[in-house]
């Protein structure tokens, strides 16, 4: 700032007096926001609370009204009888049933899997051996002394 800015500021600051009514406004309008702003930060803190409560009562009272129309459904003779034939392959008797296997193209559906070997491979160990062991090793090895729990 230059001089004369600074010597103008301070000149108004030498004019700007303050009454005695303006110094109790002052302390009332302080005391006022002293009072007041802890009650309003509680007020802002409840009003985002039941927001979040009412989104989620919205979203349950959705959730409600899906699982209602999925027992709807399934008082459906018809829906149970379709639900029967596509997760579990029921059929009625005398109907013949055709299940499809790799359906897809190959170039939507990936990668084609390494076929399985028609040899039949034999382990190296003998697993009721290695049952045993690990049964024997497991109950007859040392307990470890120190960190013991007291009873």
């Amino acid at each position: 700032m230059t001089e004369t800015g600074s010597s103008a500021q301070a000149g108004w600051m030498r004019r700007l007096r303050l009454s005695g009514f303006a110094a109790i406004m002052l302390g009332v309008i302080a005391l006022g926001v002293v009072i007041i702003a802890p009650n309003l930060k509680t007020y802002v803190e409840q009003r985002q609370q039941i927001a979040i409560y009412q989104k989620l009562v919205t979203d349950d009272k959705h959730t409600v009204k899906n699982l209602m129309a999925e027992r709807e459904r399934w008082n459906d003779k018809t829906y149970i009888e379709t639900q029967a034939r596509d997760r579990l392959y029921y059929v009625n008797p005398g109907e013949t049933t055709y299940t499809v296997r790799n359906d897809l193209d190959p170039a939507v559906a990936g990668k084609e899997p390494d076929p399985v070997s028609d040899k039949v491979k034999t382990g190296d160990a003998n697993w009721s051996e290695n049952l045993l062991g690990s049964f024997l090793s497991a109950g007859l090895g040392k307990v470890a002394v120190g960190n013991t729990p007291e009873k």
